[in-house]
């Protein structure tokens, strides 16, 4: 939630102990509430408060008070402020989406005469803080205080109050969202005439509270070229988990001759030879048993 802040109406006294400064509308617990508060001389931190800047010149006390809001704070219409019995003048802020933690980031004060002011810089502790300028004059007449500005990356600064406290004094604030977190150089306004007693201001950055944000994948789109990506995989597999499908080339036959016939043509031969002299030697059998017939006829 983006910081946002609302004040109260500025409250004076000319004289009196007690200044009851008002609060802003719609107070909640947790919300922060800063405190500007200007008088003749020194007063004491009110009950519950913390002190978080001062700066004085010239019987000019200027405060910054800060508190994080608590149930007695909702619905109160007014803090009662006890001072001396002389002029002073407070108002009351309410900002919501700070940080609950450490919701002024930085801060610092000046004083100095002349109609120009100048705080030294600070550097905000996040991006989108919101800065706030607080300044009085001791001018002696109905002056006026305007161009709020910083040196660097300056916001447009919106005034809250520019308010008289009696007859001498006058007091105001202005604010400006900032998104940069880098140092804002010096800050600066004007005062419409001379501050001859004297003029004290007041520079601070409220941090804004951490986001923290949810995106819904369905809704977020997203297109890039993105280079070519080479991975290298090493795994070891089991060979029993792996199913291997492999396509062969059909086989071409190939037919050898070999000179097998000229082989068989003389096995033939010797068969035939193996015939003959089986003959040959039958009939040479036959022919040694004819003397045996011849001798059984004589």
């Amino acid at each position: 939630m983006a910081l946002a802040v609302t004040n109260g109406t500025a409250t004076t006294k000319a004289s009196g102990t007690t200044l009851n400064v008002a609060y802003p509308a719609s107070v909640a617990v947790g919300d922060l509430l800063l405190m500007h508060f200007v008088s003749v001389s020194a007063v004491t931190t009110p009950t519950d408060w913390t002190l978080q800047e001062t700066n004085n010149r010239a019987g000019q006390f200027a405060y910054l008070f800060r508190k994080i809001a608590v149930s007695g704070d909702v619905g109160q219409s007014t803090l009662a402020v006890t001072t001396a019995n002389e002029a002073s003048g407070g108002t009351m802020f309410r900002i919501t989406g700070h940080d609950a933690t450490t919701p002024v980031g930085s801060d610092n004060s000046a004083n100095g005469t002349g109609t120009g002011i100048t705080v030294t810089t600070i550097t905000p502790a996040k991006i989108n803080n919101l800065i706030m300028m607080f300044v009085s004059s001791n001018t002696g007449a109905g002056a006026t205080h305007s161009a709020y500005a910083l040196a660097t990356s300056s916001p447009s600064f919106t005034e809250h109050y520019d308010t008289a406290i009696g007859a001498n004094y006058d007091f105001a604030a202005a604010s400006g969202l900032r998104p940069e977190d880098t140092a804002t150089g010096n800050a600066t306004a004007t005062v419409s005439s001379g501050a001859g007693n004297g003029w004290v201001a007041i520079l601070a950055s409220i941090s804004p509270a951490d986001e923290s944000n949810t995106v819904t994948p369905s809704a977020l789109s997203l297109s890039s070229v993105l280079p070519a990506v080479s991975l290298l995989i090493s795994q070891v597999l089991s060979v029993s988990a792996l199913a291997l499908t492999a396509t062969l080339p059909s086989p071409t036959p190939t037919t050898q001759r070999f000179p097998a016939a000229a082989n068989s043509s003389k096995n033939s031969a010797s068969a035939a030879n193996v015939n003959k002299n089986a003959a040959t030697a039958t009939n040479t059998a036959k022919h040694n048993a004819s003397p045996t017939n011849v001798n059984k006829t004589q």
